[in-house]
């Protein structure tokens, strides 16, 4: 994986626990003098203290070693798109059937927290702030982070499911079309293409959300009675218009990123690249077919982190920023 730390409250090589502090009442045996013959004075017994064992502990703290590679999600095997498929709904899934407990909730709400209104989320038991940063030199570092964050608990539950948990976050290229493929990689079609709701609609189980400051379900319905985060199954005609919107359309994602390597001050190129590639590949997603149901929310900060191409875009502007780093 890319060099970085665990978003907050979590740190680099685990899935969510932290060290523990040091004990201010254990004490250290001195350093005999070098010229004294006296034996140093024995050390105090620390003071006892209880660890939960290995196996108290949720799935998605286990600890985790090595380096995992991250491929381009066009150049996944079908296998390999299903083996994270799996794992990323099983980051979806409540914990203890509490609503809103899910680690992928956990995670998208980091990003933009709970105050757009129109996400249904301003409702929420516990609201949050949003955290992410934009407009400033550490948007890529932030950034870099959070997707370790996601990374590690991606591993986790790949684990969890019986797998080795060597598996890495997959980047979407949105500067290329590989020859014969779709413009979208095959996983986030299949990632969009999810029916997990009751009503057969939905990206999210019927207890993604949390509950009301008033302790009732939030019903994330639109009028048209499908829910917000919704199930959409890709087509030709929208991939062709995604490739338009990103080759063509003022956007140039490819050109962008082209002056965004060529800089040489750090601070001046986070803000370009914050804007461009970055923001242009959110914005040609999010208007789809003049934000066509369920990618809009890929153009707003509130819901951006809730969709799924979310994690590979910015996985790629973590990839194309360690281009920059090089």
């Amino acid at each position: 994986a890319v060099p970085g730390g665990g978003a907050p409250d979590r740190v680099m090589g685990s899935c969510g626990s932290k060290p523990e502090p040091p004990d201010p009442d254990s004490k250290v045996a001195p350093v005999p003098d070098a010229d004294s013959n006296a034996a140093p004075a024995p050390a105090s017994p620390p003071k006892s203290r209880s660890f939960p064992t290995k196996h108290a502990k949720k799935w998605y703290e286990r600890e985790l070693s090595g380096a995992v590679v991250r491929k381009s999600a066009h150049d996944l095997t079908s296998a390999e798109e299903d083996r994270i498929v799996k794992a990323w709904l099983r980051m979806m899934e409540s914990e203890d059937g509490v609503p809103g407990s899910s680690q992928y909730f956990r995670l998208a709400l980091i990003h933009g927290g709970s105050e757009g209104e129109w996400t249904y989320l301003s409702k929420m038991v516990d609201p949050k702030p949003s955290f992410c940063v934009h407009g400033g030199e550490c948007f890529p570092n932030w950034h870099r982070v959070y997707m370790l964050d996601f990374e590690q608990t991606l591993r986790c539950a790949d684990i969890d499911l019986g797998g080795d948990g060597n598996i890495g976050l997959p980047y979407w290229d949105w500067s290329i079309k590989p020859k014969g493929k779709t413009m979208l990689p095959m996983l986030a079609q299949k990632l969009m293409a999810q029916t997990i709701g009751s009503q057969g609609q939905g990206l999210f189980p019927d207890d993604f959300l949390p509950l009301t400051r008033g302790g009732h379900p939030i019903k994330a319905i639109e009028p048209d009675g499908t829910p917000f985060y919704k199930t959409m199954v890709w087509t030709h005609e929208l991939d062709r218009e995604l490739e338009w919107n990103l080759g063509h359309r003022g956007y140039d994602i490819a050109g962008s990123q082209r002056k965004y390597l060529l800089q040489h001050q750090h601070r001046g190129s986070s803000l370009a690249l914050d804007a461009a590639p970055h923001g242009s590949a959110h914005v040609a997603l999010g208007s789809l077919g003049r934000r066509k149901p369920g990618t809009e929310m890929v153009g707003s900060v509130p819901t951006a982190a809730f969709h799924v191409t979310f994690w590979l875009h910015h996985c790629n502007v973590d990839r194309v920023y360690e281009s920059f780093l090089a």
